[in-house]
């Protein structure tokens, strides 16, 4: 955790409000906005799910403003940016699936699958589990299926990472999570899921933006633009250390690579791409 030094220096230098984003990403968090001054005495707390900002007053409003907003304000965009990563990590998710013999079709299961952005990278004589808490996007998935007949489509499961009800134990051989662990109440809850349903030496794909190294200057940014970020993205954390959660959930094996894609907004540009081994 910064110093109060560093925070005083960031308000002296600062002549706009700035967000300071305090304890754990809980929806019992403590939001402290701070205005300029050179005492930083001007404190006024908000907490919980920020009720006072007007477009999170109505769950009606939130409803149709997540899938709105990204489908065709922010996925246009960022589906060309993040395509390379996806390929990236489709092909080493192929290279494993390589080591393994198997005569019938990769059982996979994708949590947080939305609209199916993943769909064009997926191997042939796939069978597919979509499992996401969200409604808003079956009919985008249902088109985006009829485009990929090499998949082929098991059924969609209604339902939150921490708890994948309707999915069996050691049932799948391929769990995949793209840009999803980054909005999840509970990382570690995920995770152990995700290795309930694995079958045994089954994979685990991983595609994460994740936070900074404190060490470098953007993690300061990052970290003071995560409250921000977090109420306009779906609840999405920019500056979680996913990379550590995964390497600490007891897989027999996880390879991961960071890379930093500069065609990104600076704050989600470190990340993370693996295959997990149950």
């Amino acid at each position: 955790m910064f110093s109060s030094r560093i925070f005083k220096v960031v308000c002296e230098i600062s002549p706009l409000p700035i967000w300071l984003f305090s304890g754990t990403c809980s929806d019992d968090q403590v939001l402290k906005k701070i205005y300029w001054n050179p005492n930083c005495t001007h404190i006024i707390n908000w907490r919980g799910s920020l009720n006072r900002v007007p477009w999170n007053f109505s769950q009606s409003v939130k409803k149709i403003w997540f899938p709105f907003f990204f489908t065709f304000c922010i996925f246009p965009t960022l589906k060309r940016q993040l395509a390379p990563l996806r390929r990236c990590a489709f092909d080493l998710l192929q290279e494993h699936l390589g080591q393994r013999k198997k005569k019938g079709p990769h059982d996979i299961l994708e949590i947080g699958i939305a609209d199916g952005d993943n769909l064009p990278y997926y191997p042939d004589n796939s069978s597919l589990i979509a499992l996401d808490p969200s409604e808003d996007f079956e009919e985008l998935l249902k088109n985006n299926l009829k485009k990929h007949p090499q998949i082929m489509f098991k059924r969609k499961v209604t339902a939150m990472g921490e708890n994948m009800v309707g999915v069996e134990d050691a049932s799948v051989d391929v769990v995949v999570s793209t840009y999803v662990l980054c909005s999840v109440k509970d990382v570690r809850s995920v995770l152990k899921e995700v290795k309930r349903v694995l079958k045994p030496g089954g994979k685990f794909l991983f595609l994460e933006h994740v936070s900074y190294p404190k060490s470098e200057w953007n993690f300061l940014i990052q970290f003071l633009a995560a409250p921000v970020w977090r109420i306009y993205f779906g609840k999405c954390t920019i500056n979680r250390n996913t990379g550590e959660e995964i390497q600490k959930a007891g897989f027999s094996n996880v390879e991961q690579e960071t890379k930093y894609n500069k065609n990104v907004w600076l704050y989600m540009r470190p990340q993370i791409v693996g295959v997990a081994t149950k």
